[in-house]
């Protein structure tokens, strides 16, 4: 993990995965860690190969805090408080607060839940200095956009999420 200077672009900080206590997958594979990186404020939070959350102080370069085991999937989110929210391999959902680097709240899910049954959904919006507005919704990375489907742009969203569902009944 490096920290480069955005003004110069100079190495500020480095740190291994051995330094950091993070596991790393097989050397030849593309990334050491699962999905994401996720910043807040200074610090940075990333789930390493087999699931453990780390907090790296983003100025100082070490390891604030982690939690073991916690069997995340990989998906790093925050809610509205800056809250991480995490879906497990452990069939929950969980919330940690990024100070206290503790879980504060935990939703079971079925036990036939799967990984692949959550969907990711994002909405950016986007405005240029014309006063137009656009925005991209993001649905496990497939990205839908009035620009491309203008006002029907929701109609599509719910289309691909309702035909991932394994039964057409409500929620």
């Amino acid at each position: 993990l490096f920290c480069l200077s955005s003004y110069n672009g100079l190495l500020i900080w480095k740190m291994s995965a051995a330094q950091g206590g993070w596991k790393t997958q097989n050397s030849n594979s593309e990334s050491s860690f699962n999905k994401n990186i996720v910043v807040i404020k200074n610090n940075l939070y990333l789930i390493d190969a087999v699931g453990n959350l780390y907090c790296i102080d983003a100025l100082l370069g070490t390891n604030s805090w982690n939690i073991k085991n916690i069997g995340s999937s990989g998906l790093l989110r925050l809610n509205r408080k800056n809250e991480i929210v995490l879906a497990t391999t452990k069939n929950k959902i969980l919330t940690i607060s990024p100070n206290l680097g503790k879980v504060v709240s935990e939703i079971e899910l079925p036990s036939e839940t799967k990984s692949a049954d959550i969907t990711d959904l994002q909405v950016i919006g986007d405005a240029d200095n014309m006063k137009n507005t656009g925005f991209y919704l993001y649905c496990n990375s497939k990205e839908f956009s009035n620009l491309e489907f203008g006002n029907n742009v929701l109609q599509e969203a719910v289309s691909y999420i309702l035909g991932k569902r394994k039964q057409s009944e409500r929620y």
